[in-house]
């Protein structure tokens, strides 16, 4: 995974050690100028320090986003 939200992410004390404050930050996208959200932040400076990012593809379809409406992912993966 390169990116996931982090709403529902375990996250490993020693990725916290290893980042500065604060580990979570919006950023604005030098190419685009579109601000980018503090999770997907938080993942590219996590790669960037050596570490990976795991998704468990059978969880993630009993999850979901609580907003206007409830966001999942689609169970089939070609919708």
């Amino acid at each position: 995974m390169k990116r996931v939200p982090t709403g529902c992410l375990l996250i490993r004390m020693a990725v916290f050690e290893a980042l500065s404050e604060p580990c979570f930050r919006f950023l604005n996208d030098e190419k685009s100028g579109e601000i980018v959200g503090e999770d997907y932040v938080f993942c590219d400076r996590a790669r960037q320090a050596g570490f990976r990012i795991w998704r468990d593809a059978k969880l993630s379809l009993e999850i979901g986003h609580i907003g206007q409406q409830i966001c999942r992912v689609p169970s089939d993966p070609k919708a």
